[in-house]
């Protein structure tokens, strides 16, 4: 396992090396978040996303930073959150579930069920949980949810008292959290590499599934080596060329 900071490890890979991916029709959680940067995955009606991003800057405030390295990979500093508890993290992931994103599935929202679930290389885990219809999820969550018509930033927030008919009612749910979040073992302090993976079935059959890692201070293996060989071969090149 190789550390690396951010900065480094955008300069070889790149901020931007894939298309962006959005989700079905707009983040309709919070205020100016922006869509874009999810790993999406669609199956049979239903669209699944997934990304992580920069919660807490220097200042302690979330910006739409998601350090996108690669397909399904983002990047971040280990290290505690400015001006945050000592268990909060810099970053965080964000999720969204569209259960008939192009009007061919005919699914609301609690007619699929769901797993969300966390790995690491250094023993921080959430365990698969349906994020919809399971306690503590069910009866409440502060989920935004909608539909694909939802303006951004203008899901309904549900409470205790709506949530089993929003739920009923709606096609889009999304939310961001925290990686503390519902999770065991996790040390922000600690570099490794967390695995996110969302899942949706029917009558107990996988429909979709989409999943993203984030390296905390770690450079993936081997490619990265290749890629990091490359641009020092690029640049070492020119320079014998120029003393002969």
């Amino acid at each position: 396992m190789r550390v690396l900071s951010v900065l480094v490890l955008l300069a070889i890979f790149g901020a931007n090396q894939v298309s962006a991916g959005v989700v079905t029709s707009n983040v309709i959680f919070g205020t100016g978040v922006t869509n874009g940067s999810f790993t999406v995955a669609q199956a049979g009606g239903v669209e699944l996303g997934l990304r992580a991003k920069l919660r807490y800057n220097a200042a302690g405030n979330p910006e739409n930073t998601f350090n996108e390295i690669g397909p399904g990979k983002y990047a971040f500093d280990p290290g505690v959150a400015p001006t945050q508890p000592a268990t909060r993290g810099v970053w965080s992931y964000e999720w969204s579930i569209n259960s008939d994103f192009d009007g061919t599935s005919g699914f609301k929202l609690d007619d699929l069920t769901y797993s969300l679930s966390m790995t690491s290389t250094n023993g921080a885990s959430l365990a698969a949980s349906d994020i919809i219809n399971q306690f503590p999820f069910n009866p409440f969550a502060d989920h935004a949810i909608g539909n694909s018509s939802t303006a951004e930033g203008a899901g309904t927030v549900a409470n205790l008292f709506n949530y089993n008919n929003l739920i009923a009612n709606n096609t889009l749910a999304q939310n961001s959290w925290r990686a503390d979040l519902y999770a065991n073992n996790y040390d922000p302090t600690l570099t490794g590499t967390y695995t996110y993976t969302l899942s949706a079935f029917h009558n107990g059959n996988q429909v979709v599934s989409t999943s993203i890692d984030v390296l905390v201070g770690v450079v993936p293996e081997p490619t990265s080596l290749m890629i990091f060989s490359s641009m020092i071969g690029m640049m070492i090149v020119p320079f014998r060329h120029r003393r002969k």
